[in-house]
């Protein structure tokens, strides 16, 4: 089984810049093959934002194991940002220091929720807005996004955003949580520490 990686998580996502529903961004390019896929994988029919279920995607994958047939992936699989998020809370993952690798949650105060998810790949500086709150400008990489960052895009693209803990935005630090719960095996875990595996009493 794979141990939780960001540098793998980063290189899958790197490798899906400008995929999409329109591959490359070409006009009539592409069939939306990727979007119908990732929407599949967890559970997500019809129409609708596809940002975090190609989080789950990527994720996903890059932890797969195929001698196993297993991923370590440890988040849920869900194309709601909300969801992702109350399992951060639940979970107690939710960092306000972001790092490279972390899932961020983008948060809409007009809608009091998660509007979108993405994976941070490299850091900038730090600020503050005119209200007072202080952001941590990141460098993304998200699914159904355009060049301006809106939502409803067709491209998974690389952003420059400006996100902030204060501002109800989250970052996701999946790589405390434990991969072989994800894999379905309650009875081992990985020392965080030492890398070792060790086996304790199923609860």
């Amino acid at each position: 089984m794979f141990r939780l990686s960001t540098r793998s998580l980063i290189a899958t996502a790197s490798a899906f810049i400008g995929l999409g529903e329109r591959a490359g961004g070409s006009e009539g390019g592409g069939t939306g093959g990727l979007v119908e896929l990732v929407r599949r994988e967890v559970g997500q029919s019809g129409h609708g934002a596809w940002d975090t279920a190609l989080v789950h995607h990527l994720g996903y994958w890059s932890h797969f194991d195929h001698r196993s047939q297993h991923s370590s992936w440890p988040l849920i699989a869900t194309a709601s940002a909300t969801e992702l998020g109350a399992f951060g809370a639940e979970r107690k993952i939710e960092r306000e220091e972001p790092e490279p690798g972390d899932v961020f949650l983008l948060y809409a105060p007009n809608k009091r929720q998660f509007v979108r998810a993405g994976i941070i790949v490299a850091l900038g500086g730090r600020g503050k807005f005119v209200n007072g709150n202080v952001f941590h400008e990141v460098v993304t990489i998200e699914g159904n996004t355009n060049e301006r960052g809106h939502a409803g895009g067709d491209r998974t693209l690389a952003m420059t955003r400006k996100l902030s803990w204060e501002g109800g935005d989250r970052f996701l630090r999946w790589t405390d949580l434990d991969p072989y719960l994800a894999a379905g095996d309650p009875t081992r875990s990985v020392d965080s520490l030492g890398g070792r595996l060790v086996v304790r009493k199923a609860a």
